[in-house]
């Protein structure tokens, strides 16, 4: 199985069809039909299943296509980082997000930290707090930041960066009832229609619990931007970090404070920057780590 195999499979599946991905590859259709048997012979079974206008992987098919973009992924960051360590540069640096973190990465770190180190370049990758983690003992990720809770295991180096309060937000007539001068009590959230994160969901069920409430959900999701998407579309009031919601107001002037409310509800989220324990860490990571550590940006 060699390298180039794996890309014109990851081509033809991504192109659909076999011409389609050999007009892409500059190549005609024969010699990549061959390769991809070829490919086929050597695993022992069929990657596709074969129709008169599309193909579809097969169940080896989609286990090798997920396992090749890894390989191709990380045989790129080696050459990059061996490319780096000849011409001692800085280099590129993999860092995994949150959508909630974002914003507040660009001005807190990123900005400032470009004035300084003007060859270091990013390559972003966006997803989920367990999915970053996966892909960080993958060795596909340089660093990850990402929110609490999230189980901390010894193979992972953890460094808190900055604590965030969450907040209940949503458009000002959700909150015509609310004292609000001490944030809004886990009663007053009760009886309001919740937009939540489903990672946090677990917290706020345990805190309902010890004030003897029973939370009334609207929606359970898998994005903080979600949350803010129906909560500014006044279908109810969203559970968020605060820098995300600033993030929010910055980005949309429409949605200003007078129309858009929000209150402490006694909870907080710290924002981690996550590495591999041991092995090998990137320069970049290395790079990144001591700069945060140095320069813990603004509040």
């Amino acid at each position: 199985m060699e390298f180039h195999q794996l890309k014109y499979f990851i081509c033809v599946v991504e192109e659909g069809n076999i011409s389609a991905a050999a007009r892409k590859l500059n190549m005609t259709q024969p010699p990549l039909s061959t390769q991809i048997r070829l490919l086929e012979q050597e695993i022992g079974n069929p990657l596709f299943v074969r129709g008169p206008r599309e193909i579809r992987l097969t169940d080896t098919g989609k286990l090798l296509y997920e396992r090749a973009r890894n390989i191709l992924s990380l045989a790129e960051r080696t050459m990059d980082e061996l490319e780096n360590q000849k011409n001692g540069i800085q280099g590129r640096l993999r860092l995994g997000v949150v959508s909630s973190v974002n914003e507040e990465l660009l001005w807190r770190y990123i900005c400032p930290m470009r004035e300084t180190y003007r060859e270091l370049t990013f390559e972003l990758f966006e997803a989920n707090t367990y999915q970053l983690i996966d892909k960080l003992r993958s060795n596909l990720l340089d660093l990850a930041l990402i929110r609490t809770p999230f189980p901390v295991e010894k193979d992972l180096l953890v460094t808190e960066l900055w604590e965030d309060p969450i907040l209940v937000a949503g458009k000002s007539r959700f909150f015509s009832s609310v004292n609000g001068d001490n944030g809004v009590s886990m009663k007053e959230l009760s009886r309001l229609p919740l937009i939540v994160y489903r990672r946090w969901k677990s917290s706020l069920d345990q805190r309902f619990a010890e004030y003897g409430e029973k939370p009334a959900y609207l929606c359970v999701n898998d994005d903080a931007r979600t949350s803010l998407s129906w909560a500014r579309a006044g279908l109810g009031v969203t559970i968020v970090p605060k820098s995300a919601l600033r993030s929010m107001l910055e980005a949309d002037p429409a949605a200003r404070k007078d129309e858009f409310w929000s209150f402490p509800i006694g909870l907080s989220s710290k924002v981690c920057a996550v590495t591999n324990r041991d092995g090998y860490r990137a320069p970049t990571a290395e790079l990144f780590l001591r700069y945060i550590q140095n320069f813990p940006g603004e509040d």
